[in-house]
């Protein structure tokens, strides 16, 4: 599965599939529950760890559901469409409202789960509706005003599974939309590793404070297990030298949480999603 992320780490799977429309989703939906079969979703993977062992099916959406069209003020997207594409598709529309998504990989059915943002914006903000299916098969519309939106979470019903969004924007001038998507991207590219193999940010913020003030505080900027390490660029990134393991992953996360509760007192909570079986962990640790 690290073919299929930006980390470019992850074990096997016992069962890809690329599903091309509604009729193919729901056939493996139904097909999974009948057969008690796990199912996983993926998009961009962009902020997922596959474990050694991923038991089950993972379907994903990146070579379907990509359609965007631009209508008026609107820009409606599938799931599997890229969100830096719809970034661009916006501005050369003259629409602005999220220029802050300039440098943010993924999809945008992924980018709306995790309520995506950067640049004091985040994906809530430009959400008209989103289609989704249920796990019954059936298509339903939420409105905005439907949808609870937190820090980084879509909160929607277990099972379902983002289609399509549209996303409401405003009309702008051009250049001046080009201007903050570049400078937006150069801070970006100041302050992150968005070059490196990456899961993007490793831990969620906690309130009030910035995780990777936390993890540098913690002396662990460049700190190193494997094949992984904290970038030195930002130490809410884990980058990976191309040799690594799930398990050194796994062991580094732990690492930053258990050092971070120890220096300053707070409990980190994971952004990136883990999936699969969990490894024996080691004794003492």
């Amino acid at each position: 599965m690290g073919k299929y992320t930006s980390l470019k780490i992850g074990g096997i799977a016992d069962v890809l599939v690329f599903p091309g429309d509604d009729e193919d989703l729901r056939l493996i939906r139904r097909i999974c529950g009948e057969e008690c079969i796990p199912i996983h979703f993926l998009g961009y993977g962009t902020n997922i760890l596959f474990r050694e062992s991923v038991p089950g099916i993972v379907a994903t959406l990146r070579k379907a559901f990509k359609d965007i069209t631009v209508t008026d003020e609107e820009i409606v997207a599938g799931a599997g469409a890229g969100l830096i594409e719809i970034v661009k598709r916006a501005a050369a529309h003259s629409l602005e409202g999220i220029e802050f998504a300039v440098s943010i990989p993924g999809s945008l059915g992924g980018a709306i789960m995790m309520n995506a943002g950067a640049e004091g914006g985040e994906m809530k903000d430009t959400i008209r509706s989103v289609k989704v299916m249920k796990d019954n098969g059936t298509v339903k519309e939420y409105e905005r005003d439907e949808i609870e939106f937190s820090y980084r979470k879509g909160d929607f019903p277990k099972g379902d599974i983002i289609l399509e969004a549209s996303i409401r924007l405003k009309r702008g001038e051009k250049g001046k939309i080009q201007e903050r998507m570049e400078k937006n991207q150069e801070r970006s590219e100041k302050t992150q590793p968005l070059r490196a193999r990456s899961a993007g940010s490793v831990c969620k913020n906690p309130a009030g404070d910035s995780a990777g003030r936390l993890i540098e505080k913690a002396g662990l900027k460049g700190k190193r297990i494997g094949g992984v390490a904290v970038s030195t660029l930002h130490a809410n990134f884990i980058v990976h030298d191309g040799k690594g393991t799930p398990h050194d992953m796994e062991k580094l996360i732990d690492l930053i949480k258990e050092r971070v509760h120890d220096t300053s007192g707070v409990i980190l909570e994971e952004e990136i999603k883990i999936i699969g079986e969990p490894e024996e962990r080691e004794q003492g640790r």
